[in-house]
């Protein structure tokens, strides 16, 4: 049975090691473009087509096209101009798909998982709503249409 603290602390359990402490590097291109607080990892799904074999009452089911969701990044809103940007060109008309690593790190900063996204482009950027009223920290969100992903590590 896995226990876990708030400290983050790793704990050997039944299953494994596991850490409750994840942050996350990205890169673009080879770039690091600074850490995430929150990571969407697309969902990966296969069409399902279904056929009939002469009379048969069953229909059979192959795999068909596979569909990748969407990767959605959440951080801290910051100075960094590089997604905005890069959605700007996109909606401005120019087809600029880039390759994005996603990098899980643990409390030592060590990999502790990683993914490839290929031709992923920004569809949509927000930050939150600004309220004085409040002391919160303005959240950038950014979501991604991604063609092709693997599992790196």
């Amino acid at each position: 049975m896995a226990t876990f603290t708030k400290t983050g602390q790793r704990h050997s359990t039944d299953q494994g090691d596991w850490s409750q402490v994840n942050h996350f590097e990205v890169e673009i291109e080879g770039v690091s473009i600074g850490e995430f607080q929150e990571v969407t990892i697309p969902e990966i799904e296969m069409e399902v087509i279904e056929y009939h074999v002469g009379t048969s009452r069953h229909a059979l089911k192959r795999p068909g096209q596979k569909k990748v969701g969407d990767l959605v990044l959440k951080r801290g809103h910051n100075v960094s101009t590089i997604l905005e940007e890069w959605f700007t060109r996109i909606s401005a008309g120019n087809a600029e798909r880039r390759a994005i690593t996603l990098k899980r790190m643990d409390e030592q900063d060590n990999v502790t998982a990683s993914w490839n996204f290929f031709n992923t482009w920004p569809y949509k950027w927000k930050v939150s709503n600004l309220d004085a009223s409040k002391a919160e920290i303005a959240v950038e969100e950014v979501s991604f249409k991604v063609e092709e992903m693997e599992r790196a590590s």
